[in-house]
């Protein structure tokens, strides 16, 4: 899965004596070990902070969120392309404060304190929580354990959540918060929002 796409916005962000500079180019294209980047006309006022070797920090915005990492300059500003180096699995994903979501459709398993397990879909998938139809009853304010069924990528996620509230005209549709989710599973959920969004 690619997390960076052509023509997306992205900053680098570097160190000019006390001041720390964010300049904002655009992805022009993408290698397996490094991202072609098509720098502003005012870079040259900051060509010695871009030049080969040089370390930058990353800031990639995208739909999902923003990706985060550190990186070094593989081809500085004067050559032909201006390049970073590029390590997919470095990647730090920042959700937006408006909390990514989006629609889609996924198998949802649910679990009660007493064991009984209910099937159910995905309406919405979110960083926060989702919305889901389930045919069985389910308590408002109480906690369940949840396995949400991806893809094989991203494979399944567990995490306890709180049922907050029920949709008045189909009572079937619930919405529910994450209450206790693993670092691992919340970075994958947004992952998986970017890879489908």
């Amino acid at each position: 899965m690619n997390l960076v796409r052509e023509g997306q916005k992205l900053n680098l962000i570097f160190n000019k004596g006390d001041k720390t500079v964010e300049i904002t180019c655009v992805v022009a294209g993408i290698e397996f070990d490094r991202l072609l980047v098509e720098l502003p006309k005012s870079f040259m006022r900051y060509i010695e902070f871009l030049s080969t070797g040089c370390e930058v920090s990353v800031r990639v915005f995208s739909t999902a969120g923003i990706l985060a990492f550190n990186s070094i300059v593989i081809n500085g500003g004067l050559e032909d392309f201006f390049s970073i180096e590029y390590d997919e699995n470095a990647v730090r994903m920042e959700p937006y404060t408006e909390s990514p979501s989006i629609e889609e459709i996924l198998e949802l398993l649910i679990k009660d304190k007493s064991g009984r397990s209910y099937a159910a879909k995905t309406i919405e998938v979110g960083t926060k929580g989702l919305k889901f139809v389930c045919e069985e009853k389910l308590e408002l304010e109480t906690i369940y354990d949840f396995t949400l069924i991806t893809n094989e990528e991203f494979g399944n996620i567990e995490f306890t959540g709180l049922i907050n509230s029920y949709d008045e005209v189909f009572p079937e549709e619930y919405v529910m918060s994450y209450t206790k989710i693993s670092g691992i599973d919340r970075q994958n959920i947004l992952r998986f929002i970017y890879s489908v969004g």
